[in-house]
C-alpha cells in the first residue's frame, strides 16, 4: 500500500504567508522563506500559491527564484503555456495549470509540449467545476481524464464545497493520473489509503 503524500500549500501575497476566512485574506505573520524551507524539509515539496499571480495574472517571480533547485510547486494564476515557461524559468520544479485562470486546454497541451513537469488542477464547489474558460465547464473528472490523455501525470482536485472529499466520480482516476485531493486535514491520510490517490493538500496552517 503506497504511502500518501502530504503537500503543503501555502498561500502568499506580495512574500507575505496568508490564510484565507471567507473572500478575505489574513497574515499569519510568520517569516515566509523559513516556513516554506521548513515545509520542504519536512514533507519533500511544497505548493506556493501566489495570489497576485492568480488574481492580477502578475506573477512574483523573484520570490519564487528564493527557491531555486528546491522541490516547489508554485500556482502563479498562469493563464498561457508562455506564462508557464516564465514560472519553470523562474525557478519553480512543477508548474500548476489552474481551471480557475486557464484560458483553454489548448494552453495546455501547448505546455506540456515544452515541460513534462506540469500539474493540471481542477478548483470544485460541490462537485461543480470553478473555471475561466466556458471550454472548462464540464465534470471535474472529464478534465482530469483528458490531462492524462495529453500526458500529464499529476492532476489535483480542490473541492471547496461540504460533500465527500473523495467523491465517487473521480474512482479509478489514479491507474492513469498521480492524483492529489484538498482541501483536507492532516488527520485523513489513512482514510484514503487505499483509494489509490497519490496524496493530498493540506493548507500550511495546520501544519505548523
Amino acid at each position: 500500500m503506497a504511502e500518501i503524500d502530504i503537500l503543503p500549500r501555502i498561500l502568499v501575497i506580495k512574500g507575505e504567508i496568508v490564510y484565507q476566512e471567507g473572500d478575505e485574506y489574513f497574515s499569519m505573520d510568520v517569516d515566509a522563506l523559513q516556513v516554506i524551507n521548513r515545509m520542504l524539509d519536512e514533507h519533500g515539496k511544497a505548493l506556493i500559491v501566489d495570489l497576485v499571480g492568480v488574481f492580477n495574472n502578475r506573477p512574483r517571480l523573484k520570490f519564487i527564484k528564493e527557491f531555486e533547485t528546491k522541490p516547489i510547486w508554485v500556482d502563479a494564476g498562469a493563464r498561457l503555456a508562455e506564462n508557464v515557461i516564465d514560472i519553470f524559468v523562474a525557478g519553480a520544479e512543477k508548474v500548476v495549470m489552474n481551471t480557475r485562470t486557464l484560458v483553454g486546454m489548448d494552453e495546455v497541451k501547448k505546455a506540456n509540449e515544452l515541460s513534462d513537469q506540469l500539474v493540471f488542477q481542477v478548483d470544485a464547489i460541490d462537485g461543480k467545476t470553478v473555471a475561466l474558460a466556458e471550454e472548462f465547464e464540464r465534470s471535474p473528472r472529464n478534465l482530469l481524464e483528458e490531462a492524462a490523455q495529453i500526458g500529464l501525470d499529476v492532476g489535483i482536485y480542490m473541492e471547496e464545497g461540504r460533500g465527500d472529499p473523495y467523491p465517487s466520480m473521480l474512482h479509478g482516476l489514479s491507474d492513469g493520473l498521480e492524483l492529489y485531493l484538498g482541501t483536507l486535514t492532516r488527520s485523513d491520510p489513512a482514510r484514503y489509503a487505499e483509494t489509490g490517490i497519490r496524496g493530498i493538500v493540506v493548507d500550511v496552517k495546520e501544519l505548523i
